[in-house]
């Protein structure tokens, strides 16, 4: 699942004093995702099955450029097993001090 995708990470400015832009979101870099996804311990994966979107936490780790996680046989694996599109996301927000960063990796 991690590829080229990684790239498209985002982080959330929201402190008034730090705004960057309009939208007061910044881009990450690749080393920056690549650091968030080392050290976030439970990430969302999202997926459909049956025709219905899903959303599931999921405790993961981040090994050579890959995103890794034990699961039962289910939803989550028979959705990656077909070849469907998957979205891995995880997220942290600061609620003193109004910031946050957010990593979505999509494959």
């Amino acid at each position: 699942m991690a590829d080229s995708a990684t790239r498209t990470c985002v982080r959330s400015v929201m402190n008034t004093h730090i705004v960057s832009g309009p939208t007061g979101m910044d881009e990450l870099s690749q080393a920056e995702c690549e650091g968030f996804l080392l050290r976030t311990p439970i990430g969302r994966l999202g997926f459909t099955f049956a025709g219905e979107q899903c959303i599931l936490p999921v405790n993961y780790r981040y090994v050579d450029d890959q995103i890794v996680f034990r699961t039962a046989t289910g939803r989550k694996l028979h959705a990656i097993a077909s070849d469907q599109k998957v979205a891995f996301e995880v997220d942290r927000w600061d609620r003193e001090t109004r910031t946050g960063w957010s990593v979505l990796v999509v494959g």
